[in-house]
C-alpha cells in the first residue's frame, strides 16, 4: 500500500529521532539525514569547539538558503509552463 506508515529511527548530530513516515518517504528522509550529518561534519571541521546546537543552526540556515534559491530558480520555469498551458487551452477551445 502506497500510504503505509513506517516507523524508523534517524540519527542527526549523534541523536536518535524516531519518526513515523510514509514508507515511500523513507529513502528521502535517510538521504536528508545523511546530507545534514555531512554538512554538520564540514562545519565541525572548521569550528571544532562549536556547540552542536550552533552547528545544527548553521546547517539549517545553509539548507534554507539553498531551498530558497532553488525555489526562485523554479518559479520562472513554472510560469513559462503555465503560459504554455494557457495557450494550449485556448488552442483546444477554438
Amino acid at each position: 500500500m502506497e500510504d503505509e506508515m513506517f516507523t524508523m529511527k534517524v540519527t542527526i548530530a549523534g541523536r536518535v529521532y524516531p519518526m513515523t513516515v510514509p514508507r515511500a518517504e523513507e529513502g528521502v528522509i535517510r538521504e536528508a539525514a545523511r546530507m545534514i550529518n555531512n554538512k554538520i561534519a564540514q562545519y565541525k571541521e572548521k569550528h571544532a569547539q562549536a556547540d552542536p546546537f550552533d552547528l545544527l543552526s548553521i546547517t539549517a540556515v545553509q539548507f534554507t538558503v539553498e531551498l530558497i534559491a532553488a525555489l526562485q530558480n523554479v518559479e520562472p520555469i513554472l510560469e513559462g509552463i503555465r503560459k504554455v498551458n494557457r495557450k494550449l487551452d485556448e488552442f483546444v477551445a477554438d
